[in-house]
């Protein structure tokens, strides 16, 4: 007898319109090397969790935050791309590491403006950085709304190590 998987999904950490991770301009990003997802183009400064789950990590720049959902997806969102560079100016995180978050929770407001106007582009990428415990992964077109509308469904194959 089959166990049947069950099809889960992650929520859109902001409102926008979820994009390929191919086509992102950040090679990183682009081929995969932290793992699989989908980036966002966000149309608002908000980024909400899309889990229930753990902050385990923010970074001293607050563009990126990991966390580690309910059902053992460790994610990264990584606000833009090449954001680092500014330090964390435009930048102003709501949660900090350890703290415990539910889906549409905000984790961070950034001035979008402020990064387009230095050169940067807004283009949010959510990594699931553990694709080894999925047995499938894909994300959705259209427009979505943060922490309401699913940006990427997926299966879990193997065991998530966090049961």
């Amino acid at each position: 007898m089959n166990k049947q998987s069950q099809l889960s999904q992650l929520p859109s950490p902001a409102d926008g319109k979820p994009v390929p991770l191919s086509t992102l301009p950040d090679p990183a990003f682009a081929e995969g090397m932290l793992g699989d997802g989908i980036a966002i183009a966000p149309a608002g400064g908000r980024f909400c969790s899309p889990c229930n789950g753990i902050v385990v990590g923010v970074a001293e720049t607050l563009h990126a935050y990991n966390l580690l959902s309910d059902d053992g997806l460790e994610l990264l969102l990584h606000i833009g791309i090449d954001t680092v560079e500014l330090g964390g100016e435009g930048f102003r995180a709501a949660v900090k590491e350890r703290d415990r978050v539910q889906v549409g929770d905000l984790l961070a407001e950034v001035d979008l403006e402020l990064i387009r106007s230095r050169g940067y582009s807004t283009l949010t990428p959510l990594i699931v950085t553990n694709t080894e415990v999925l047995a499938s992964l894909k994300g959705v077109q259209g427009t979505v709304r943060c922490g309401k509308d699913p940006i990427l469904r997926y299966e879990l194959g193997k065991t998530s190590g966090n049961e």
